[in-house]
């Protein structure tokens, strides 16, 4: 059994999707927002109270950030193939847009929507979210090229990566240019949210739609 404590819509999105994928038995639980005010389960598990936090019963351990998350969910069930084979050049580049994605465009997504947090001036918090949008619509112009010849990021087969990818273009849905707005993009996005798996998460977090009729 697997807990994945997370907010809906939140960086447990992908986790959440992974989840419902492999047929994995979980549950999806949503701490208190205050700081510290538990449930006491999920503070032992994640200690700077961050989520998502996932927690393997039958493993004994616990497990924190999304895309370290997302890996381990492909690797503990590989007959669902959400991570190529070990070895493989396709593991290699699944692994390298994980990586890009969380480090890279997930960041430029937290100084658009949080720019307060990345500066002590008040005053300054436009300013960064003006510079942060400029970042995400260069990473979303190159991620769109990358999709041009493809149906997802490494191929013809769904990966744990497009699920980060699909999650992260939710949360660029304020931009004025959404990631999901590019045509490639667009397709990507359309097919993604026709998965069942998702289509769940949807449901079970209750999240606001954002359908081909709002893009």
């Amino acid at each position: 059994m697997i807990t994945l404590y997370g907010y809906p819509g939140s960086a447990s999105l992908a986790p959440h999707m992974l989840l419902e994928e492999v047929g994995a038995p979980h549950e999806f639980v949503i701490p208190t927002r205050a700081p510290n005010a538990g449930p006491p389960e999920f503070l032992t598990a994640s200690p700077h109270g961050r989520v998502p936090t996932l927690v393997d019963h039958e493993a004994g351990f616990s497990l924190t950030e999304s895309a370290a998350i997302c890996m381990y969910i492909a690797d503990r069930d590989p007959e669902a193939m959400l991570m190529p084979p070990p070895g493989t050049a396709e593991r290699a580049i699944c692994q390298q847009w994980l990586i890009y994605l969380s480090n890279t465009a997930q960041t430029a997504l937290y100084q658009f929507i949080y720019p307060e947090r990345y500066t002590v001036d008040p005053a300054g918090a436009q300013h960064v979210r003006t510079a942060a949008d400029t970042t995400l619509n260069e990473i979303w112009d190159w991620t769109d090229g990358q999709l041009a010849d493809k149906r997802f990021l490494v191929g013809e087969r769904f990966s744990a990566a497009d699920a980060y990818l699909w999650m992260l273009g939710r949360w660029s849905r304020r931009q004025s240019h959404p990631a999901f707005s590019r045509p490639n993009t667009r397709l990507f996005w359309d097919r993604i949210l026709e998965r069942p798996s998702l289509q769940r998460v949807i449901e079970q977090e209750q999240l606001a739609p954002v359908f081909r009729s709002e893009v």
